[in-house]
């Protein structure tokens, strides 16, 4: 009786740890079901995303449209890369290669990337100096397009365009603009600072342009005085003229005289494209002439002419040819750019004598080079003293710092750092600096920017 009912309990025990065993069992199958089922869904998200990321991408990239060429105002100056942006949607330029020269704009610590809004056109500079003869530059957006383009343009090209127009095309890559801030008559176009013709400040004065013009015709041309170029604009009523000027055996401006004319020679590889260029020049008779005169705001658009009139010296026939507009050019404050950096940017409050260094940059489009740095202290700060750099003297009146220079300017696409020292202000908080940097053109009114430092 006792055994059986052993047995008994015994069989009830073996029962129930077996319905234990499958619990556990189920339980764990269930579990790694589930974090499999889980590892698997979110895996899927995260290709589902990925691949939707990815064809927003490439249907991004799809949209990018640009083109890219080249500007450079001659031989051994810095050549830019112009890119236009034909697209529906904006595009950054993270890159730009020419042969074994790469010059990256991804941010910290290069500089940002060049965003292009649709429509717009950006001189973007490459780091390159030009040589001459022919280069690809090469242009890569954030999307990952890649966009070449030749400088210079080839000959084929601007021949099409002569047979379009007329025997004369001009060679606008070196199209350009100078002012020694007097008058023009008797320089040498040599010694002369030529700025990129696309943008000219307001208020310049003794404007010289140069550009390049090459005769595709077999026939030579001779220019005569009534040879103009000429500026306009819808947006305003004004218009500016300027006439053909010559050069002297030395070399030199002199206004145009008959007595020894300009002449254009003849396309000694008719009927092949002509490779040969001549340089002519253009001022005001009106000295000093000024760009104020037209008027120029911000932004403001002037297309440009060019009017040539002469006769052929093959059969002494009338010559006469108005050019197409060579360019747009944009002029406006702007022209020149700068930037202010100035460390430390914190201090502790009541710190006597903190050294700081101001780091001036000069933007590479800048028309100018930076000759003279006003840095105005937050009136909080006491005890200001400076120390001018090689080239440079410096001055303090108050809380104003200005150096200036009598060499060692500030070039395009370089920087110059300027140290200072001042006792921190007793209380907390952030104070501005006020900084202008002036330029060598004439700009009217200095670019204008602020550094802060944190009082901790």
């Amino acid at each position: 009786m006792l055994m059986r009912r052993y047995k008994e309990w015994n069989r009830r025990k073996k029962g129930v740890a077996g319905i234990i065993a499958a619990t556990i069992l189920f339980a764990m199958i269930f579990t790694t079901g589930a974090a499999y089922f889980i590892f698997v869904q979110y895996n899927y998200q995260l290709q589902h995303k990925a691949s939707t990321d990815r064809e927003q991408m490439d249907f991004e990239q799809s949209l990018e449209q640009f083109t890219v060429s080249g500007a450079c105002v001659g031989e051994d100056n810095p050549l830019y890369a112009v890119v236009k942006n034909n697209g529906p949607i904006p595009i950054k330029v993270v890159a730009v290669f020419i042969g074994s020269t790469a010059t990256y704009y991804t941010g910290t610590p290069y500089p940002d990337p060049y965003t292009i809004n649709t429509g717009n056109s950006a001189q973007i500079p490459t780091g390159f100096t030009y040589t001459g003869g022919n280069v690809t530059i090469k242009v890569v957006s954030e999307r990952g397009n890649v966009v070449s383009g030749p400088y210079p343009l080839p000959k084929s090209a601007i021949a099409s365009i002569a047979s379009a127009v007329g025997p004369v095309v001009l060679y606008f890559h070196n199209f350009a603009w100078a002012t020694n801030g007097n008058d023009w008559n008797g320089v040498n176009p040599e010694s002369l600072y030529w700025h990129p013709g696309w943008a000219i400040p307001p208020g310049q004065s003794y404007v010289v342009w140069r550009l390049d013009v090459v005769n595709y015709e077999e026939r030579s041309i001779q220019l005569d005085k009534y040879c103009v170029f000429w500026a306009m604009t819808s947006e305003s009523a004004a218009n500016l003229v300027w006439f053909i000027l010559n050069t002297n055996t030395e070399g030199k401006l002199v206004k145009y005289s008959g007595a020894d004319p300009i002449q254009i020679p003849g396309n000694p590889y008719y009927p092949e494209p002509n490779v040969d260029m001549y340089t002519i020049y253009f001022a005001s008779k009106n000295v000093p002439d000024t760009t104020t005169a037209l008027g120029m705001g911000i932004k403001e658009v002037y297309s440009i002419f060019v009017t040539l009139s002469g006769t052929y010296l093959d059969d002494a026939s009338r010559y006469s040819q108005t050019l197409l507009p060579i360019q747009s050019v944009i002029t406006h404050d702007l022209v020149n750019a700068a930037t202010f950096t100035n460390t430390p940017a914190s201090v502790p409050k009541s710190t006597p004598n903190v050294p700081f260094t101001l780091k001036v940059g000069n933007d590479g489009f800048s028309q100018g080079k930076i000759n003279k740095v006003v840095l105005t202290v937050n009136n909080d700060f006491t005890s200001i003293s400076a120390t001018a750099p090689s080239g440079w003297s410096v001055n303090i009146v108050g809380k104003v710092i200005t150096w200036t220079a009598s060499s060692n300017y500030i070039l395009q696409g370089q920087s110059l750092s300027f140290s200072w020292t001042a006792t921190a202000p007793s209380s907390k908080g952030t104070r501005t600096h006020t900084v202008s940097a002036y330029y060598d053109n004439g700009t009217p009114n200095p670019f204008t920017g602020s550094v802060s430092t944190d009082v901790t």
